[in-house]
């Protein structure tokens, strides 16, 4: 293989036939999610765009065609507009359908100018765009990127072969507002009537909607381009060669916040000339690694900012290229010849990094080319496959990128114009390539990936960022719906819900009268898994505690530690994560667009529409659309937070305080600044602000604070400067590890653990990484002898028993990493039982909940429906004096609105009553006592938060306002009797409970 260099990110590239790619993406991406490719498809609702000179101004004018097309991956049917020289054309495009848009040739810029020939296009729904600037024997195309995917530093590519008469050419489109623009340029440039040689720097501002076009006779490649907005980038070559005669070139170029680390390029099977071979160029922005991996050695090139590396690809060389910074990877074909004798002319395309791999795309076909694909997937699941949900077409004939995973082939699939399907279990790339007589073009192909997705961020106080990027505060202190899959009938979708619970921020407050989230509660494949607060490296399944990591229904649902935050994820694309403390994100996929509902809204990419209550009517008030999204839960005391005067406002001279605390995410030269153009940081910082001030300058919260907007751009992939250091919010990490601001915590894991959970190793968060010698067991770090036992998709400490469903089995994880498992059996008064999320064998309960629910002791449950006074237990055995003991409790069932539960207990022993009323007065043979009291027979009362225990030998009481509890213990078996001893939930039915009234105990509700 024969190579040129000059940068560090991991691509492949496999081998192609000589045409260019005409590609619209299956669905569209979240345009709030990472700008580009990383969305996963261009798709977005504004574009604009402007077209390049073709060669010579005129040259082949009758025969120019400069067209958009127009692909809707939206389930709804899309109005599309597109503005020209002051002309607009409609066009209303159906879902899953395609149009094309003929533009005046008026639109083509020539030479050096600033120009209004900009392009706009509009749509009320996402749509994907590509142009196509087509002369006779010169033509090219490339993915339109729409504004929200705009960035605001570029660096260019141009070609350098041509004829005299041709350009290196480069053009910045302008959007809505004033823009400066500062160019520095590695070639010279003629720009208003003045020279600006090489390392000048061009300075000018665009008006909104205006563009401009530099040309040079000079290489233009590496210039930087910088503005104070974002803009639009393409740059090429009025007419490139190299093998054949020449062809317009060009590309709208991704901005450097989008650059990818990893890239997979195959060539293009073009074998003739002989010797012949294409163009790869890489480009790095700061100081980069780059390793090129074929069939050779690895060649580690070192690269610096601005620098360019020139990759010379022959048939039918790959190669898979990395790189420890993200770098800009294009692919220039350079012409060739067919079997045939047509000569295949060249075009320019971006090559994209594996992490923008999506799972399903639409090939667009061109008239009058021959139309094909070329595929780079994993090996492992090229088998999976599909062409219009059919087998691939031709049995394609796979070879490795490289000595990579993947592998890369290339299909022919239709002569002519119309859409296809590929489509695949996990993502892959695919470009779209079309061969004609003298002619050829090629781009990128957008599509349908896991991370085209919405986020929807609830921190601090708290704030609530949702779906659809609308930002407001609610203190609400209950528990609330912060996102809920709604309207799926007639589709196929899986049901969920996630829910909040919040609370009074006492950590921060003496007098808290602001909240923060205290508990996470997924709803999904009819399990409820519960995250709450401070509970570290444990998740609640069903009432169950469980160790992290956790995978559940073979994989359908998994629980993993990330960074500093657990997250739970399902097999279809949900993702929710917890910091444990201050920082909430709820992700879904694009599927559910337009059916969610809750606190974080509709997810209809409208904000104007968020606060949708239950019934589907709208309200404007912020504490009604809270309100109505809460959850009941039995006995809680909450509110719904504060009104105008009432919240809690920051004193403006601490205010001044504050914003110097908080002004690092605002830095335009600080560690974030690389997120500014990504994440508007703007709401990050005016909420740090504020919660710090309401926490009276807490350090904890002005870190939390930074650390909400640190896990936000790492979500999107940006890379964060070290912001952390031992004077300003140090992370102090757990024995056996150090902190890193992009944590790996891949390379040593215990054995076992990628059994459970798959490490990604594209993931970059802020956290812990084990110290040399040691192993991530999924939440910490330890010496490979204590990484303990994996089994099942269930993690276990060593020495850990877990008591099975059922209670006839348990699983002891022993030091060897194995389990073991032993038969158990309950015994006597035992009963198998979940109690404080642990299974066991526990001396039976009879337990009446607030609002009626009685669950005996044989476990079943019911519902009391009748106020009166019951004998819940009692020694039904007359020869045991001593142990006697009866227990009659008065239960009030007062109407809709009144109460509903145990109103006083009554314990009876030999000697003596204990009676207890719902305030927790207590008395003993009808004399008020003070708690707590030892009484005779080793009797005790005494206060236990905020219940009254009554304990005897063989007997415990436990009662509050938010329950009723008897326990006894084993060996009053078979001497019981009253309405918890019964078999069956018969018995709970008024019916069955007259059995045991307390005759006399009258009670009625007044």
């Amino acid at each position: 293989m024969k190579i040129q260099y000059i940068g560090v990110n991991q691509f492949l590239i496999g081998s192609w036939c000589c045409y260019q790619m005409n590609l619209n993406p299956l669905s569209h991406s979240d345009p709030y999610s990472l700008a580009g490719l990383a969305s996963a498809g261009p798709a977005g609702t504004e574009f604009a765009l402007s077209f390049m000179q073709n060669s010579q101004l005129g040259t082949n004018s009758a025969s120019t065609h400069l067209m958009l097309d127009i692909s809707n991956p939206s389930k709804l049917s899309a109005n599309v507009k597109v503005t020209a020289l002051g002309k607009t054309f409609e066009q209303t495009i159906q879902p899953g359908q395609g149009a094309t848009f003929q533009l005046p040739s008026g639109v083509e810029i020539s030479g050096t100018t600033t120009t209004y020939q900009t392009v706009q296009v509009q749509s009320d729904q996402k749509i994907l765009v590509s142009s196509f600037n087509y002369k006779l024997y010169s033509s090219d195309t490339s993915l339109i990127y729409p504004v929200e995917d705009w960035g605001t530093e570029y660096y260019l590519f141009t070609p350098m072969l041509g004829p005299f008469a041709s350009f290196k050419e480069f053009s910045i489109v302008n959007y809505d507002t004033q823009n400066s623009i500062e160019v520095q340029l590695s070639g010279m440039v003629v720009f208003e009537g003045s020279f600006y040689p090489r390392g000048s720097k061009l300075t000018f501002d665009l008006m909104p909607m205006e563009s401009v076009q530099i040309q040079s006779q000079f290489d233009l490649t590496g210039s930087r381009i910088k503005s104070q907005q974002p803009v639009a980038v393409f740059a090429g070559h009025s007419c490139a060669w190299f093998y054949s005669t020449c062809s317009h070139v060009y590309e709208q170029l991704i901005p450097v916040s989008n650059w990818g680390k990893e890239f997979m390029v195959a060539p293009i099977n073009c074998t003739s000339p002989q010797f012949r071979f294409d163009t790869v160029q890489i480009i790095a922005s700061q100081t980069t690694t780059v390793n090129i991996n074929s069939d050779s050695p690895k060649l580690p090139i070192k690269m610096m900012a601005g620098e360019s590396l020139y990759l010379n690809l022959y048939w039918p060389d790959s190669f898979h290229i990395t790189a420890d910074n993200g770098i800009q990877v294009l692919y220039l074909f350079n012409g060739g010849t067919r079997q045939n004798g047509d000569t295949i002319e060249p075009f320019l395309m971006n090559i994209l990094p594996i992490d923008f791999f999506a799972t399903s795309y639409i090939l667009y076909g061109q008239t009058d080319f021959t139309n094909q694909a070329v595929i780079i997937g994993q090996t492992k699941d090229l088998d999976g496959l599909t062409f219009d949900m059919l087998r691939l077409p031709q049995n394609p004939q796979w070879q490795q990128v490289g000595a990579s995973e993947y592998s890369w082939a290339q299909i022919t699939y239709t002569q002519g114009s119309g859409f296809h399907t590929v489509s695949g279990p996990n993502p892959f790339g695919l470009y779209s390539i079309g061969i004609g007589n003298k002619n050829g073009y090629g781009s990128a192909a957008p599509g349908t990936s896991a991370v085209s997705t919405a986020t929807c961020t609830i921190s601090g106080d708290p704030h609530y960022n949702t779906f659809d990027k609308k930002t407001y505060d609610f203190q609400g202190t209950c528990t609330y719906t912060a996102a809920q899959a709604c309207h799926l009938e007639g589709t196929k979708l899986t049901p969920f819900a996630v829910e909040v619970q919040n609370a009074l921020w006492d950590e921060i407050q003496s007098s808290p009268n602001v909240s923060m989230a205290k508990a996470v509660v997924v709803e999904v494949y009819d399990l409820t898994l519960v995250l709450r607060r401070n509970q570290l490296k444990q998740i609640m399944v069903d009432n169950l505690l469980n160790n992290i990591p956790l995978s559940l229904l073979n994989g359908q649902v998994k629980v993993f530690q990330e960074g500093t935050h657990y997250a739970i994820t399902t097999d279809f694309g949900l993702k929710v994560t917890y910091d444990m403390v201050y920082h909430v994100t709820i992700t879904v996929p694009s599927d559910y667009g337009d059916k969610m509902c809750g606190l974080c809204g509709n997810y209809n990419e409208k904000p104007v529409d968020e606060y949708q209550l239950p019934d589907g009517k709208q309200t404007t008030d912020v504490m009604t659309f809270g309100a109505a999204w809460k959850v009941p839960v039995a006995g809680v005391v909450c509110d719904d937070g504060c009104i105008g005067n009432l919240c809690p406002t920051c004193d403006p001279q601490k205010k001044i305080i504050y914003e110097k605390d908080c002004s690092i995410i605002i830095d335009p030269k600080g560690p974030f600044a690389a997120c500014h153009s990504v994440i508007n940081p703007m709401s990050y910082f005016n909420d740090c602000v504020f919660d710090v001030c309401i926490g009276e300058g807490d350090r904890d919260m002005l870190c939390h604070s930074v650390g909400s907007y640190v896990i936000d751009c790492q979500d999107f992939g940006v890379a964060i400067q070290n912001w952390r250091t031992p004077q300003f919010c140090p992370l102090m990490c757990p024995a056996n590890s150090h902190y890193q601001i992009c944590a790996v915590i891949c390379d040593t894991p215990c054995p076992g653990l990628t059994d459970i959970n798959t490490c990604n190793e594209n993931t970059c968060a802020e956290g812990c990484a084990c110290d040399s010698g040691f192993y991530f067991n999924g939440t910490g770090c330890m010496p490979l002898e204590q990484c303990g036992c994996y089994e099942n998709g269930v993690s276990y400490e060593i020495g850990e028993s877990v008591v099975q469903e059922g209670c006839h089995k348990r699983i002891t994880c022993k030091p060897s990493g194995e389990v073991t498992y032993e038969f158990i059996k309950c015994k006597g008064y035992e009963i198998c039982q979940n109690r404080n999320g642990v299974r066991g064998c526990y001396p039976a309960q009879c337990l009446i909940e607030a609002g009626g629910s009685i669950t005996l002791f044989s476990g079943i449950s019911g519902g009391l429906t009748e106020t009166g006074a019951y004998e819940i237990v009692k020694v039904c055995n007359d020869t045991l004096d001593a142990q006697w003991f009866r227990v009659v409790v008065e239960v009030l069932m007062c109407g809709e609105t009144g109460f509903k539960g145990v109103a006083a207990a009554y314990v009876f022993y030999e000697g003596g009553i204990i009676s207890v009323n719902r305030e927790l007065s207590t008395w003993v043979n009808g004399m008020k006592i003070a708690l707590p009291k030892q009484l005779n027979n080793n009797i005790s009362v005494q206060l236990s938060g905020d219940a009254v225990v009554i304990k005897m030998s063989a007997l415990t009481v436990t009662y509050s306002t938010l329950a009723f509890m008897v326990t006894v213990n084993g060996q009053m078996d078979g001497v019981l009797c009253g309405a918890c001893s019964q078999l069956n939930a018969e018995y709970v039915a008024s019916s069955g409970m007259n059995v045991w009234r307390a005759p006399d105990f009258p009670i009625s509700c007044v």
